[in-house]
């Protein structure tokens, strides 16, 4: 149990990999949201662009016409998926979709390799040069462009460094959409296996969860908020970050955020387990109750 959705998001990832079975009182999980769902496509097009760069190329001398027809639909539905990767990652970037549309359209016959000279290009020519070192939206946006063709390059070679990469452009995101992705690429990380089977990791686990109705066994982790526990009993309840800025949240009032913390605790019945980051400072929360921190 948590404060948050954005507490469980994280466990939740832990215990799919971990293959512990649990349950999610909520029609979304991780992977649904808006900001996963884009890096999945975006990071779909990087891997379509690398396959696109590794077609061989020429006039198709010497190829049958049945081998070139198979080569050009190959070629246009990588550069099909490029382009959804692109305006996913435009989107977590903040761009309109006015501006992303404009962009990608005279992008889109030019080969992967001079895209970040158009860019800079653009860039010059709408006057946009000054806003780029204001503006965070637009200088990750760029960064997002003149990195892709090196990114493309290494998807299919390289995936820890491929994510490494993204990581670093990830950090100069609006925080709100810098920390989810952050939470996505870890578990990304910690996969083993090329990017594709990556990806199609986690796919499995999104059409498993959609396809299997929810077993609540004596071994079923419950994920839910203190919101969502109202009414609810279990023998054992952990709470997760117990601590100040988190419990009582900086959003809520306090009377009710002590209310909430109160009904949270007594979910359990026989066993309750407070627990909270080192780094942090522990819940004023918990000094009322008589609780020392260890």
């Amino acid at each position: 149990m948590s404060r948050t959705n954005r507490l469980l998001d994280v466990l939740e990832i832990a215990l799919q990999q971990e293959g512990i079975p649990y349950f999610r009182d909520s029609d979304d999980d991780f992977w649904s949201l808006k900001e996963p769902r884009a890096l999945l496509t975006m990071l779909t097009g990087i891997m379509e662009g690398g396959k696109a760069l590794a077609l061989p190329v020429g006039n198709g001398r010497g190829r049958n016409l049945l081998g070139q027809t198979a080569l050009e639909r190959r070629l246009a539905h990588s550069r099909t998926q490029l382009l959804a990767g692109c305006r996913a990652g435009l989107y977590l970037c903040g761009w309109k979709a006015s501006v992303t549309e404009g962009l990608l359209k005279q992008l889109e016959p030019l080969p992967l390799s001079e895209w970040k000279a158009f860019v800079e290009g653009w860039i010059k020519e709408t006057g946009r040069e000054d806003v780029k070192k204001k503006t965070r939206k637009l200088s990750s946006g760029v960064h997002f462009l003149e990195y892709l063709p090196g990114w493309c390059t290494v998807s299919l070679q390289d995936p820890v460094l491929l994510i490494e990469g993204l990581r670093r452009w990830n950090a100069g995101l609006l925080p709100s959409v810098s920390e989810t992705c952050a939470i996505a690429l870890g578990s990304i990380a910690r996969l083993r296996g090329t990017l594709s089977q990556r990806l199609q990791f986690i796919d499995r686990l999104a059409q498993k969860k959609q396809e299997s109705a929810p077993v609540l066994g004596p071994e079923t982790v419950y994920l839910t908020t203190m919101h969502g526990s109202k009414g609810l009993e279990w023998e054992k309840v952990w709470i997760l970050g117990v601590e100040d800025g988190v419990v009582p949240h900086l959003d809520g009032e306090l009377e009710e955020e002590r209310r909430l913390f109160y009904v949270a605790m007594t979910r359990a019945r026989r066993r309750l387990v407070l627990s909270a980051v080192r780094e942090g400072n522990p819940s004023p929360f918990l000094a009322e109750c008589g609780i020392e921190a260890e």
